[in-house]
């Protein structure tokens, strides 16, 4: 599977793209909300996990325009976030998004979203 990862953090970026190449993935790292959407709408990955704090975009930003464009709008995505609050979750479901993935994040709930995504139908629920 190809993983878009968006983080600022270059500390959890190179720990979350270790983890999935570990688990046989390929990653597409960014560091910003403007080059997460480029490389989303030029990369074609198979999911993203997007930090909700990051510059230029911040994760809602990059989940609208990705909602917005027909290639990437059926694109399982995930953010990412430290600050885990009912309203982010809200705001983020009612955007499109498959969950919230909470920092510091544990490579057992990096691994079940991936899991949870490549194992719903195509056309169903995400």
């Amino acid at each position: 599977m190809k993983i878009l990862v968006a983080d600022d953090d270059k500390v959890v970026l190179k720990l979350v793209c270790r983890l999935l190449e570990r688990e046989g993935h390929t990653v597409i790292p960014v560091g910003d909300g403007v080059s997460a959407c480029a490389a989303a709408e030029s990369a074609k990955p198979d999911l993203a996990i997007v930090d909700l704090l990051l510059p230029k975009r911040d994760g809602f930003a990059v989940l609208m325009r990705l909602r917005s464009q027909a290639e990437t709008r059926d694109l399982p995505l995930f953010l990412l976030t430290s600050e885990l609050r009912a309203e982010n979750e809200g705001t983020a479901l009612a955007l499109g998004a498959n969950g919230l993935l909470s920092k510091p994040v544990k490579p057992e709930d990096i691994l079940e979203a991936i899991r949870r995504v490549s194992d719903a139908p195509v056309g169903g629920p995400r």
